[in-house]
């Protein structure tokens, strides 16, 4: 379990080339803001876990544990790996843990490698900057938020078991 951030840009304007063969990425004038999905991938399920929000926040970190615990029925009795967010140890996300009988697993600093579904993260980017770059950056929030769940949907979803 773990989460990340998209934007509807892109940081930099410019990508690395040779200074005669730049390119210059175009940046939409309303970027809106950024999306974390909370997300998680099981070595016995082929179907990746996600959700949408604006931030990761106990909240939200809750309401992904009760959407996975019905997602993945019978998800009792696993353990689930992930980092150590200020959210993941607030009361309110350790007892929805207690509540759907799962034991967490929580990787020391800086053990990123250590947690699969990095990679997952790593293909989702690739996807949501290479659709950027040949949308020419035109993309609403609207847009944005639809885009992503199809990236997601199409290109991570069903390869989630694979990592």
């Amino acid at each position: 379990m773990d989460e990340t951030s998209v934007n509807l840009w892109q940081y930099r304007r410019r990508m690395w080339m040779p200074s005669e063969q730049a390119i210059k990425v175009p940046q939409s004038k309303d970027r809106g803001s950024g999306i974390t999905i909370i997300g998680a991938i099981s070595n016995k399920r082929p179907d990746m876990v996600y959700l949408l929000a604006e931030s990761t926040n106990k909240q939200a970190t809750k309401d992904f544990f009760l959407k996975m615990n019905r997602q993945w029925a019978g998800v009792h009795e696993a353990v689930i790996v992930m980092d150590n967010h200020p959210a993941h140890h607030s009361h309110l996300v350790e007892d929805c843990l207690n509540n759907i009988e799962v034991d967490c697993l929580f990787l020391p600093p800086n053990s990123s490698p250590l947690n699969p579904i990095e990679r997952v993260w790593g293909t989702l980017k690739h996807w949501w900057k290479t659709y950027l770059i040949s949308n020419g950056g035109k993309t609403t929030p609207e847009q944005f938020r639809f885009k992503l769940e199809q990236v997601i949907r199409e290109n991570v979803q069903n390869t989630a078991g694979e990592y």
